[in-house]
């Protein structure tokens, strides 16, 4: 498993979270697993670009969330 690394550093990241924003992912994670492929896709594509979007915030800036 040449992944492992990565799986528990995202666990490390999800135990960090507020259990509001666990929860919020979980419900994220739920709905992407029950995608149909294109569905799956398109999600992607949406959160490349919300990643790419929040980059160019500058720190403590959130008025993207």
């Amino acid at each position: 498993m040449r992944h492992v690394g990565k799986i528990f550093a995202l666990l490390l990241e999800f135990a960090a979270l507020s259990e509001k924003s666990r929860r919020e992912f979980l419900t994220m994670m739920n709905e992407f697993l029950l995608m149909s492929p294109v569905q799956r896709r398109r999600a992607l594509i949406d959160w490349k670009n919300r990643v790419d979007d929040n980059s160019h915030d500058l720190p403590g800036d959130s008025s993207h969330r």
